[in-house]
């Protein structure tokens, strides 16, 4: 859908997604364990997905253990938004940008 919505508005505005992995929002608390096993897997080894010491609340250490990694800051997935409505994004048009901290590289 995003690539046929760049082809029909292609002379008036880009059109991008954005697809987020885990977000720190409360979408993610009180995950069932089954979803947490299945979050873990794409987790556990996104190179951004690690928990940063001194940077990270506990409660988020804590729970990036049962997640396989810590989950994105809503401000880290609205700086590739903001980005993408810069004029120097121009050229990026028809794209679906992964916000995942590099996870789904790693699923096999």
């Amino acid at each position: 859908m995003t690539r046929v919505w760049a082809r029909e508005l292609a002379e008036r505005c880009t059109v991008n997604s954005i697809n987020p992995g885990a977000m720190a929002t409360g979408m993610y608390t009180g995950l069932p364990k089954e979803m947490l096993e299945k979050v873990w897997s794409l987790n556990y080894m996104a190179p951004l997905a690690a928990t940063r010491e001194g940077i990270d609340s506990e409660d988020t250490i804590a729970a990036a253990k049962d997640m396989g990694g810590r989950p994105a800051y809503l401000d880290e997935v609205a700086g590739v938004v903001g980005l993408l409505c810069m004029p120097e994004a121009g050229w990026i048009t028809g794209q679906v940008i992964g916000t995942n901290g590099g996870g789904v590289m790693t699923k096999g």
